[in-house]
């Protein structure tokens, strides 16, 4: 299929949700060495498989998550929780990122996987979505693999200031990211 597009949108994240066993880490890049039970899957695995089948890198654009997804009554990454939370829209467990983190929450990075996630130790509550940092090794990654770009999901959820993760990801690698 490579020769009849011109690219791929791989879609880098609902790596857990609702759906899951344990809270896990919503789009890693990599697997955690640490705690492999919070990353069941990962966006270096499934880009290693789109290019062993023949995919040309530079016409796959990686998928960032706008939003982050919730899990309820956990002690955190990798161990079981019970329920996802409100949400936002019309979709349990779902936040928007420019609404996150939660009111309480601390946020916490693991650059080994290349994720974020914030958590409330009192409520035993965790969404785990991207931040600026982690978005910034994204667009690295983008260009250490000389992928096509970045394409988000969904673009209403970034926030509107210093903090956007489209801005993040485009600048300063906006000229990096640019078909030839």
């Amino acid at each position: 299929m490579d020769q009849y597009v011109d690219y791929w949108n791989l879609m880098a994240y609902d790596y857990a949700g609702s759906w899951s066993t344990d809270a896990g880490d919503l789009a890693n890049v990599y697997p955690s060495t640490s705690n492999p039970a919070s990353t069941p899957f990962n966006t270096e695995q499934a880009l290693k498989y789109y290019i062993n089948a023949g995919i040309a890198s530079s016409k796959i654009t990686l998928g960032v998550p706008l939003y982050g997804r919730s899990f309820a009554d956990t002690n955190g990454l990798g161990t079981p929780f019970n329920g996802v939370g409100a949400g936002m829209w019309n979709q349990s467990g779902v936040y928007d990122y420019k609404a996150l983190p939660v009111t309480g929450s601390t946020e916490f990075t693991d650059n080994q996987s290349i994720a974020s996630w914030s958590y409330d130790e009192s409520q035993k509550f965790l969404v785990s979505y991207d931040i600026p940092e982690i978005a910034s090794m994204k667009a690295s990654y983008i260009e250490a693999q000389g992928l096509g770009g970045a394409m988000w999901w969904e673009t209403s959820g970034d926030k509107n200031d210093s903090n956007s993760l489209i801005s993040t990801v485009s600048y300063p690698h906006l000229n990096e990211l640019q078909l030839k």
